[in-house]
């Protein structure tokens, strides 16, 4: 059995592999430290391997290593953006400078399709990554996620809350015309961004989309193809022999 582990800005999340298929799922706020201990203990003892993607700060990857070695577990080993990874080639001058989960998420996307392909990974960030059909790094850009475009128009104006967006895009209240105007621009940009990336790839281009918010975009992107489990499938794939 493997254990995978995405400790992103947001949320810890945990996927238990057996035989390929992944048998159990777990997801928690990232505060809750606490709650990630008690949660290592309700695993098997039988884990064989623990392989981590990280975004977070050094010193909750060392609470994180502590818990696992804790419950019983393999030492956590820290998966991290390489110049190369199962055939996949990087671009940047300096790899490490790529965020290790979406690394992850695109050798997880190149072992489900053909590049090119484009990657959308939608949380607290919305990240949208390509790779080219000789598997190599494309490029990639970075906005902020309609949560975070919420948080700033509250701290930046004044008598604004967040809500959570309706169904209807022009809303009777401000609090509602915040959400569906942030959810809108979020949408309008990742539809825009992948729309680029086609044309980039003369119009062939399949796209992916993961992330704890990647269910809200659909309806912004149709023909993508919804992999929610895209990091722990890269983490995975990483793991097996070449």
């Amino acid at each position: 059995m493997l254990l995978t582990l995405d400790a992103g800005n947001s949320y810890f999340k945990l996927a238990l592999w057996e035989q390929g298929e992944i048998t159990r799922r777990d997801r928690l706020a990232n505060q809750n430290i606490e709650q990630l201990l008690q949660l290592l203990q309700t695993y098997p003892e039988n884990i064989t391997r623990t392989i981590m993607a990280s975004v977070v700060a050094d010193d909750v990857n060392a609470v994180i290593e502590l818990a696992c070695r804790d419950a019983g577990l393999h030492p956590v080993e820290r998966f991290h953006t390489t110049a190369s990874c199962c055939g996949l080639t990087h671009s940047y001058p300096d790899p490490a400078q790529h965020g290790s989960d979406r690394w992850a998420a695109l050798v997880g996307a190149a072992s489900l399709v053909s590049p090119p392909l484009c990657v959308v990974d939608a949380g607290t960030a919305i990240t949208v990554d390509l790779l080219a059909a000789d598997k190599s790094y494309a490029g990639g850009l970075i906005m902020p996620g309609s949560d975070i475009m919420q948080t700033a128009l509250k701290h930046g104006t004044r008598a604004i809350e967040s809500a959570a967006a309706g169904d209807d895009l022009f809303a009777d209240n401000t609090a509602a015309q915040v959400a569906s105007g942030c959810q809108l621009a979020a949408s309008a940009g990742i539809a825009a961004a992948v729309s680029a990336a086609s044309e980039f790839f003369d119009g062939h281009c399949e796209v992916l989309v993961t992330g704890g918010l990647a269910a809200t975009l659909l309806d912004a992107l149709p023909g993508c193809r919804l992999e929610p489990d895209l990091v722990m499938l890269g983490l995975y794939t990483s793991t097996e022999p070449s």
